[in-house]
């Protein structure tokens, strides 16, 4: 059985919604107590696209974990989170399945009627019961980019266009609630004396991937492989679920972080486009060059300072950044 037969997965919000499976009535799979410590009984999941489950989707209910107390036995919760799909496509309702327990049998060299019919194992209380579905709505969350192309021009998250022409490292974006930070450098690019971005660098948590054109200078960089590096803070491997991903043109990269924030690169004649799409969690917690992620629709707040001041001028906002 389930705590739970009804559950609701919100996109904009970090989610704390925990699946709790329990056996209301004891089992045992032998007689034999040491094998007895290792009975239990095992059941997968079944998820729409639109949620996942950390870690693995496998529930483990151990008959040593039965409590006389309250009549149950638990396994360990799961946690349930809505997928960050990067899509507006509304909210969705589906069933959290929960495969049929397989066929258990227990040992016991007592019983006779196991013994005539069953070889010497009793059939299990479980066999070919599935716990009832949960009903799982996932209620969509907007999302946005920001993107900085060419010398570079910048369009924030609510819509302000602006140029600046500084060279220097600079924070796309960050937000202020998790680890999440996406930084930018710029080089001098044409003879004009523009600015443009030759490396971006993304982090969450302790994962960090960087693509970096700098090291090969503007002009070659057209003709040139970028730098990839991956790599943790805390010197652990990196998360399974991040992934870098270049196009067949050897020219478009994106980065898919474990939450789902996904950075794309695109190398073209000024040095590299960047755009950003940000989750909606992360809406009304962003700063840096991108802007405040607010819906602001005059965007008067988008030039925040890192002192949480406003400012008008361009070149101010972005050297504090």
């Amino acid at each position: 059985a389930a705590e739970e037969t009804r559950v609701y997965l919100f996109e904009d919000d970090d989610t704390k919604v925990y699946l709790n499976l329990y056996a209301t009535v004891p089992f045992v799979c032998s007689s034999d107590k040491t094998r007895h410590s290792s009975c239990s009984i095992d059941i997968n999941l079944a998820l729409d696209e639109d949620a996942r489950v950390v870690k693995d989707c496998g529930i483990d209910i151990k008959a040593k974990s039965w409590d006389p107390e309250t009549n149950r036995a638990y396994a360990e919760e799961k946690r349930i989170i809505p997928t960050q799909d990067l899509r507006d496509d509304g909210d969705h309702v589906f069933a959290l399945d929960f495969s049929t327990i397989n066929k258990l049998y227990f040992y016991h060299k007592l019983d006779e009627h196991a013994r005539r019919h069953y070889g010497s194992l009793v059939p299990h209380i479980y066999d070919g019961y599935a716990p009832e579905s949960i009903q799982i709505t996932t209620i969509d969350a907007p999302t946005k980019y920001c993107k900085g192309v060419t010398d570079p021009h910048y369009t924030t998250f609510d819509g302000l266009y602006y140029t600046h022409l500084l060279v220097g490292q600079f924070v796309f974006s960050r937000t202020t609630e998790r680890n999440f930070e996406v930084q930018v450098r710029t080089w001098v690019c044409g003879s004009w004396r523009a600015s443009c971005h030759c490396a971006v660098a993304v982090r969450e948590g302790n994962d960090i991937v960087l693509i970096d054109l700098c090291h090969v200078g503007w002009g070659n960089h057209q003709s040139a492989y970028p730098k990839i590096t991956e790599k943790t803070a805390d010197g652990q491997p990196l998360s399974a679920a991040v992934a870098v991903y270049r196009k067949p043109n050897g020219k478009s990269f994106s980065i898919h972080m474990p939450s789902g924030t996904t950075v794309r690169a695109h190398i073209n004649s000024w040095g590299l486009d960047v755009y950003l799409y940000a989750l909606g969690i992360d809406k009304g917690k962003t700063e840096g060059l991108c802007g405040t992620w607010d819906g602001n629709s005059n965007r008067n707040n988008d030039f925040k300072l890192q002192s949480g001041a406003t400012t008008t001028d361009i070149n101010t906002f972005a050297r504090d950044w």
